[in-house]
This record gives structure tokens, C-alpha cells and sequence, in this order.
């Protein structure tokens, strides 16, 4: 065997990159190659992944004001049917019950949601207000009949329901949001309005519920852009209106929208998404700060890129080390080839540097490959423990004096520690030093130790980028130990659950329980965990700043081959989900409460018909028998056939075959039960977009009212003294049997009578006596009358009689019957016997009423002047 060249003393060998050899180099050029390419995909992950979570933001803000847009309609809804139920209460009984229905509506929705209820007159006066008013300030009578809203009401506009732009209230000097509703005669005369004051705070103040932080807003506008509602800043903006340009006013048929921009009320970029309210003129408008949206991926993509590039950087400096490294062995073995021995050494340690300490001296020997470690020619080391010290990181330190001093005091066997020494380019190096004391002194004391060190640096580096990829993961992450102890936390485990900020690593998992009665309960999970391997589950924990949030639990055996070996917990805050469905819940109880004091019966369906929701005023309504309304819930039409009034169910179940109306607003029937009563059934259908997702039944009992208006219809068209038809009512018969007559019906005659000398009963016996006379004639012309014959009293003793399908001879023949029978009889008033005669003039029915009127009163005036008590026909007199 040739013996390798050995170099001069004193001459140092060529640089190490040159002899690297050209596999080593192109080895190299392609870990470089490599480490930009995995850098280059990482930025690409992370700008997608950016670019996703604006995206999701985005869809969020769309979903949440869909969301919301609905929430506010149902809240209009129940205000726009209390302002029709008042309007209606008002218009009927205005002293009776009208006031306990204003408290029952005030106690019925949330306190603060209204703060006033006003009526107003026709001229635009307050005529009722629910606030109590001080006797030293007596509430003035302003009128505001020149206010658009009222005048909207005023003039008969098309829609009922108005919403008004935010006013200051006169009376708390605060903002409030005007509803209104016209209150009509029964005639469907304009007779004023009824007013609903709304705060605004309340509707904002709900919008904080949803919207806790500040930067992400919620607003309610009217579709002219003027602001009702804001989550944050609301008094900055209340009036305040949107720019026509703006797309939900620009764009008036569009249903929803969103876009891109800088509030010019706080400055924050926001995600704005609009979507209109069904069937009233709102827009319910959400913005999702992009700036915080945005903030916690971009600090994770920059942090990310810092730990990457530094990794990857390590792992290419490792590289071209390991590369000098073996181009240094091959120089080394080259050098030392005349020696075996130390090349077997050197092949036996396999990248093991080797040194020797003289204790008693505090010499150390380095060797060429450990020095080579650190960047270092072994005489450019001083042989010392202080040149270890020096280069061993300064955090280290202690912890290798303090192994080297358990060792010499004969506690361990073997010296054995990890630590960093900083090579000579200045970055550190990870080494594992092993040793042991080789010789002692007769006393124990130690003399000499020999020991080997490696280079660490590639596996602690892999070591530290597995650990950079777990605290970068998105959820917290917590291995621990069979007896609950936590062997390891990412990163983001440990800013979530360390009261100090500390690594989580060697304490108890009692750290993120609530307390100790938790803590204890949590054990519970741990069976099925081993007994299956994996567990899911949510719990309430305690996070650094003793905050109680929920999270969802994914527990997992770290080996599944051992039950009672550790486990790996991964958490995953759902707190904004759960207080999302506590919210939800809130509003179906609110909901529901107001269902079940809604002054009538309420029925929901969905779209397959069965119940989802029924109270009991309506059971008591339409139940043919006792019936609890929550057996209702769940079943079909057949079900309601066998529970509730068939009377009702087949006039409204009946629309089942019908099409739906074209503007989908619902229909409303009125059925006369056979008990008397009468009952209001209205069906409106429940629309989600333009999905028919069930109906709503909404149900009351207007006997009273029905009666009334009978009541009314009778007074209306009644004499109130003798009972026959009063002069408007008898002229609307008139006109339409004329309107029968020029349609090819039969003709027919009018009869005009008057009492002679009725003023003379009067004058003689008084107006008691001449009232029954009044009386007395209509009984006989009741008497001597047809069914189909109309009697009617044209004012003070005048009289006229409508004969359809009557000839002028047949009428004379009726209208000389009654007189005779007037003539013949006696009126009995108690203090004398009267009697008297009447005059009587005779028309056909040809032309117009006014016409026949005239004629026959023509005929009657004839009568009177040729001496009374007597029958004069216009015919006879053409």
C-alpha cells in the first residue's frame, strides 16, 4: 500500500471548496435548488391562503346581512301588524279598549324597543300618547299634517305601512324611528294616524350582540339611504343619508350586493354586503373589517416565512458543512493515511470528534474532527476547559458545569449532555458531548477523562422545524402523559393557556380546567379514549386571561398499540358558534313568547303542510273541543281536520287547490261559525328569498266587531223613529231597481204620501202625539205592503212607497187601499183620540230618480190642492 503524501509542517492545506468534489457540488446546487423551490411553494400556500380567508370574510358578510335581513323583517313584521291591530283598535273603540291594548303592547316587545305610541288626528294633532304627561307640562297639541309621512297617509298612498327617517324627540331629546299607519273611518275616510317611536339604540344594541368588535359594523337604511340603525358610531351617522350613486339605490330592483371600501365614517376598510328586507323598504347592511380579517393570517404568513427561511437556511448551511465535512475527512484521511490507528478511530467514531482532558493539568486535546465541528484547525484552539466555556452558548453553560460536576462527584456513570457552541462563522451548532472519567487517584479523586462529541445540528433542526409547522397549525395542540401531565404544547397552546407566558411543558393539565370540580370531571373521557383510540367532544376551558370559552375536543392515543400511553389533544375554539346558537335560542324564545301573547290565534306550517308552531288562543278559537296547542305541533292537515272547527278548516284548507295570488301576499276569510260567532282566518305565505317555505295563520275573533258594523249598517239606513228605510237608503233602492228596470227588467211605480195637517197634531196634542201617528202610518204601510214592496221615510211626515213590477192602475189601487185604511183607523195617545188622513201622489218608474221624485210630488201637491185626502196620479195629469 502506497502511503499518501504527508503536507510540510507548518502549511496549511487548500481551501475546502475546492476539494469538494463535482457530485458534492452538484449535491449541493441541488439541496440550494430545492430550498428556494420549497420557499417558493410556501409563499404561493400562504397568498392562497390569504386570498381564501378574504374570500370566506367575504361570504360571511353576504350570509350574515341575509341573516339579518330576515331577523329585521319578522321584527317589522310584528311592529307592522301591532301598528294595523292599534290603527283598527283605535278606529273601533277608541275609549273602551284602546288604551289596555297600547300597555299590553308596550309589556309584549322588549323593554326599550318602543318608546312611543301617539295618535293623530286628521289635522295632525296628538290625541293620545302613551307617555303620562305632567300637569305642570301639559303636552302641546302640534300639528304636523305638513310632515311627508303624514301627508303619505293623508292623501290615500299605496303603501299602509310607513317607515320614517330617524327625528329627534321633542319630548327625551333622544333619536327615534317613526312607524305609521293610517286610521280610517269606517267609511274608509282618512281619520289620522297611528304612530310607533322605535329606538334606534335598540335595534344597534342588538347589532352588538352579533357584532362585538367595534371595526365590524351592522347597519338598517331605508332604501333612500337614510341611516335608521348602527352597531357602532350610530349618532355620527343618524342624519345622515347614502349618496344616490351608491349600488343598493342605484341599483333599485337588485335584491342584494357587496363591495370593497373605506368607511368615511371611521376610516376601516370594510367587506359590505346589502340584502334588501322582504316587503318593506330596508336594507340590511353588514362590514367585515378587512384589516383585522386579514391580520392573523399575514402575521402567521410573515412569521411562517422568518422560521422557514431561517430553517431552510440552516438546512443549506448543514448541507455545505456536512460537504466540507466529508471533503475535510477525505483531506484528513489523505493526511493520516500513514497512520491506522487514527484512521480506525476515525471510522469506529463515524463524524465523532475526540477529546482528552488532563484534570489535574486542565489540559484538554481537541482533535482535528471535533475542532472541524466548530470551524476550527486544532491549533488555533487553546487546549483548555475555558475554550469550551467560551464557545458554549452562555444559556448552556450552566447546565454542562453542572452534568460535568455530577459526574466528577460519581453520581452518573456516564457524562452525557446536549448543548450549543457557536462556531467560528458565528452561527451555533448543536454537539452531544459523552465522556467518562478514565483514571482516579487512590483517594477517589478524578485525574483524567476522554470522551467524544457529534454534531446534532441537522436532527435538533428537524427537531425545531416540526415544531415550527405545530405552532403555526391553527389549533391548539397539548400531548399528555398517563397521568395528566403535558409532555408538549405548540405555540399557540401556550399563548392560550399559560398565565405567564411559559411553555406549558411538565405542568398539569388542571391549567386549562375552570377548576378542580372540571378538571376531575374531564377523567370520564379518558375511557373511551382507550378503550377506541380517539375521542370527540366540546368543553368549556380557561384560557390565559381566565376567560371561559368552548372549544371543540379531538383527543387521539399517541400510539394506538399502547392504551395507557400518551395523548395528543387537539383543540379548536368554537366559542363564536356556540354563542351564535345561544342568540338563536334567545330569539326563538323571544319569538315564541310574543306568539303566545299575540292578541289572536297563531298557526306556522312548513312547506309540507305539517305544524311547526301553534298557541293557544288559537286552540281556543277553532278547537271543537279542549285541546292543548303543543299536541298540534307536528302534524298534518288531516290532523287539524279531526282537532279544530271544520267550519273554518274547509273554507281555509280550501286554498290548497287554489294558485297562489300573483303578488304572493296572502288571503284573509271570514266565516260565521254556527255558534254566531264570526272568525277572521288570514293565510300569508312564508318566504325565504323566493323559496315557499310554509304559511302563517293568523286567526280573530270579530264577532263584537261584526256586530258593531251590522249595527252601525242598520242605523245607517234605518229610520231611527218608525223603522223604514231612511231617505239615503231608499234612494240607493230607487236607483237600483231603475238600474234592473234599463236592463230589461219589469217596470214598477212610487208612491209619494203626506199627512194632512200634521202640523195641527203637533200644535193640539204635542210632538209625543204626532211621533205615534208617525209611527201608526209606517205599521199600516208595513200592513198593506208586499215582501219585495220598499217603504221609506223621506223626512218630517212625508212618506213614499216603491212598488216594483207594478203598473200605474195596480199602484193607485194599493195607494187607495191605504188611504182608506189610514182614514178608517184611530190613534190612541192616552189623553185623546186622534185621527187623520193623508194625501198621496203617483209616479211610474220612467227616467231618473230625481225625476220620478219630482213627478210624484207633482201628483201629491195636486192631491192636497184639490182638498186633501185623496190619490193623484201623474198619469193621468201628463
Amino acid at each position: 500500500m502506497t502511503t499518501p503524501p504527508r503536507l510540510p509542517p507548518g502549511h496549511a492545506p487548500a481551501g475546502p471548496l475546492s476539494k469538494l468534489s463535482r457530485r458534492s457540488r452538484i449535491a449541493l446546487l441541488g439541496v440550494a435548488l430545492a430550498c428556494v423551490l420549497y420557499l417558493g411553494l410556501l409563499v404561493q400556500s400562504w397568498q392562497n391562503r390569504l386570498a381564501y380567508v378574504e374570500e370566506q370574510t367575504r361570504l360571511r358578510a353576504t350570509q350574515t346581512s341575509a341573516t339579518l335581513s330576515v331577523q329585521v323583517g319578522t321584527l317589522v313584521a310584528g311592529l307592522e301588524h301591532l301598528a294595523r291591530s292599534l290603527a283598527s283598535e283605535y278606529a273601533n273603540y277608541p275609549e273602551r279598549y284602546f288604551a289596555l291594548s297600547v300597555r299590553t303592547a308596550l309589556g309584549t316587545f322588549p323593554p326599550g324597543s318602543i318608546s312611543h305610541i301617539r295618535v293623530l288626528d286628521d289635522q295632525g294633532h296628538t290625541v293620545f300618547s302613551s307617555r303620562p304627561t305632567p300637569a305642570s307640562s301639559p303636552q302641546p297639541s302640534i300639528a304636523i299634517a305638513d310632515r311627508e309621512q303624514f301627508r303619505a297617509h293623508a292623501n290615500g298612498g299605496q303603501a299602509e305601512f310607513l317607515i320614517g327617517r330617524p327625528a329627534l324627540d321633542w319630548e327625551s331629546g333622544k333619536w327615534v324611528i317613526e312607524l305609521s299607519y293610517p286610521i280610517r273611518r269606517t267609511d274608509g275616510r282618512f281619520a289620522g294616524v297611528m304612530l310607533l317611536s322605535i329606538s334606534p339604540d335598540y335595534i344597534s344594541g342588538y347589532f352588538r350582540e352579533v357584532f362585538a368588535a367595534e371595526s365590524d359594523v351592522a347597519m338598517l337604511l331605508r332604501n333612500d339611504g337614510s341611516f335608521l340603525a348602527r352597531s357602532w358610531l350610530q349618532a355620527e351617522v343618524l342624519d345622515k343619508q347614502l349618496p344616490p350613486e351608491d349600488p343598493f339605490r342605484a341599483e333599485p330592483e337588485a335584491r342584494s350586493g357587496e363591495r370593497l371600501i373605506v368607511s368615511p365614517v371611521d376610516g376601516i376598510e370594510r367587506y359590505y354586503a346589502w340584502h334588501r328586507v322582504m316587503e318593506y323598504p330596508l336594507v340590511a347592511v353588514v362590514g367585515l373589517d378587512r384589516e383585522r380579517a386579514l391580520a392573523t393570517p399575514r402575521v402567521q404568513t410573515r412569521n411562517s416565512l422568518i422560521r422557514n427561511s431561517l430553517g431552510l437556511a440552516i438546512i443549506l448551511a448543514t448541507s455545505v458543512w456536512i460537504a466540507l465535512l466529508f471533503a475535510r475527512l477525505r483531506a484528513d484521511q489523505e493526511l493520516l493515511a500513514a497512520n491506522e490507528e487514527r484512521l480506525e478511530l476515525a471510522l469506529e467514531g463515524g463524524k465523532l470528534g475526540s477529546w482528552d482532558r488532563d484534570i489535574a493539568s486542565g489540559r484538554i486535546v481537541f482533535d482535528e474532527r471535533w475542532c472541524g465541528m466548530l470551524g476550527y484547525r486544532p491549533e488555533e484552539l487553546e487546549p483548555s476547559l475555558d475554550t469550551i466555556r467560551r464557545l458554549a452558548h452562555p444559556d448552556d453553560w450552566p447546565r454542562v458545569q453542572a452534568a460535568l460536576d455530577r459526574h466528577f462527584r460519581g453520581e452518573t456513570e456516564i457524562l452525557e449532555i446536549e448543548h450549543r457552541a457557536r462556531h467560528r462563522d458565528g452561527h451555533w451548532v448543536w454537539v452531544d458531548v459523552r465522556g467518562r472519567i478514565t483514571h482516579r487517584a487512590p483517594d477517589g479523586k478524578p485525574l483524567r477523562m476522554s470522551g467524544t462529541q457529534v454534531d446534532l445540528t441537522e436532527r435538533v433542526t428537524a427537531t425545531h422545524l416540526r415544531r415550527a409547522l405545530l405552532d403555526n397549525n391553527s389549533a391548539e395542540i397539548i400531548l399528555t402523559a398517563p397521568d395528566r401531565t403535558i409532555r408538549f404544547s405548540n405555540q399557540r397552546a401556550i399563548d392560550t393557556f399559560s398565565p405567564d407566558g411559559e411553555p406549558l411543558d411538565g405542568r398539569s393539565i388542571r391549567i386549562i380546567h375552570r377548576d378542580d370540580k372540571a378538571y376531575e370531571a374531564f377523567a370520564v373521557n379518558y375511557t373511551p379514549l382507550r378503550a377506541h383510540g380517539s375521542i370527540h367532544a366540546e368543553h368549556l376551558l380557561k384560557n390565559a386571561r381566565n376567560e371561559l370559552r368552548w372549544y371543540d375536543f379531538y383527543g387521539a392515543l399517541l400510539d394506538p398499540g399502547q392504551p395507557e400511553g400518551d395523548v395528543i389533544w387537539t383543540m379548536i375554539d368554537v366559542t363564536s358558534r356556540h354563542r351564535a346558537e345561544e342568540a338563536l335560542a334567545a330569539a326563538h324564545v323571544r319569538l315564541t313568547k310574543i306568539i303566545e301573547r299575540f292578541p289572536g290565534g297563531v298557526l306556522v306550517e312548513d312547506e309540507a303542510g305539517r305544524v311547526v308552531v301553534a298557541n293557544q288562543t288559537l286552540c281556543d278559537l277553532l278547537a271543537s273541543a279542549p285541546i292543548h296547542a303543543a299536541t298540534l305541533i307536528g302534524h298534518d292537515h288531516a290532523r287539524l281536520r279531526r282537532a279544530l272547527t271544520r267550519e273554518v278548516l274547509d273554507v281555509v284548507l280550501a286554498d290548497d287547490r287554489l294558485p297562489p295570488p300573483p303578488d304572493r301576499s296572502g288571503r284573509t276569510h271570514e266565516t260565521v261559525l254556527s255558534d254566531g260567532r264570526s272568525i277572521r282566518t288570514t293565510l300569508l305565505p312564508v318566504l325565504h328569498g323566493e323559496d315557499d317555505i310554509g304559511r302563517l295563520w293568523i286567526v280573530h275573533d270579530v264577532t263584537e266587531r261584526r256586530r258593531h258594523e251590522q249595527t252601525l249598517e242598520r242605523l245607517a239606513t234605518t229610520d231611527a223613529l218608525t223603522g223604514l228605510e231612511n231617505r239615503r237608503s231608499f234612494m240607493a233602492r230607487l236607483e237600483a231597481e231603475l238600474t234592473r228596470i234599463a236592463h230589461g227588467g219589469p217596470g214598477g211605480a212610487l208612491i209619494m204620501v203626506d199627512l194632512d195637517h200634521f202640523k195641527r197634531v203637533n200644535d193640539t196634542h204635542g210632538h209625543a202625539a204626532g211621533d205615534a201617528v208617525l209611527v201608526h202610518l209606517a205599521h199600516l204601510l208595513r200592513q198593506a205592503l208586499r215582501r219585495e214592496d220598499i217603504a221609506g221615510r223621506l223626512g218630517g211626515e212625508e212618506f213614499a212607497v216603491l212598488l216594483p213590477d207594478t203598473d200605474p192602475a195596480g199602484a193607485a189601487i194599493l195607494a187607495e187601499r191605504l188611504r182608506a185604511m189610514l182614514e178608517e183607523s184611530s190613534i190612541e195617545t192616552g189623553s185623546a183620540t186622534i185621527r187623520i188622513t193623508m194625501s198621496a201622489g203617483l209616479a211610474p218608474l220612467e227616467g231618473t230618480g230625481p225625476a220620478i221624485l219630482e213627478r210624484a210630488d207633482a201628483a201629491l201637491y195636486r192631491a192636497k190642492n184639490e182638498g186633501r185626502n185623496r190619490v193623484v196620479s201623474a198619469v193621468d195629469h201628463a
